[in-house]
């Protein structure tokens, strides 16, 4: 029960409280993501660069180039979307705590324009689906 923004205040609280050890488990992780994609990138630099710095190293065969730069584009992409989720999830508390204090109408209307903005995009992702549990 309770007035609508009664109730809008406990549901952003709900959904603080279930994002909330989501951030800090990113955040306990997140060292070891962003250092271990960083030394990633880094040995597979570093075979990118062994002939050219390490006197007379034969050429780096074709197959090990292509596998460090596979390994480069994976550390990236595993950076990227670590960092899309922490910085989503985040933006989604920010915006939680912003509009507690709408108006029904106001609620509606972000809510409609959401789940439009939603299918326009294709799906939510998973941010948004962790999120809205």
């Amino acid at each position: 029960g309770g007035t609508f923004p009664e109730r809008l205040a406990e549901h952003v609280q709900r959904r603080q409280d279930d994002i909330t050890p989501l951030l800090r488990g990113a955040a306990e992780s997140g060292g070891d993501v962003l250092g271990d994609t960083r030394k990633a990138s880094k040995l597979a630099f570093d075979v990118l660069k062994y002939d050219i710095y390490t006197k007379g190293a034969p050429k780096t065969p074709e197959a090990a180039k292509e596998v460090a730069n596979e390994l480069v584009d994976a550390a990236s992409e595993t950076r990227r979307r670590f960092l899309s989720f922490v910085t989503k999830s985040a933006e989604a508390v920010a915006r939680d705590s912003a509009g507690k204090h709408d108006s029904a109408s106001t609620a509606t209307a972000r809510a409609k324009l959401a789940a439009m903005e939603a299918r326009w995009s294709g799906s939510a992702g998973l941010t948004e689906s962790v999120i809205n549990l």
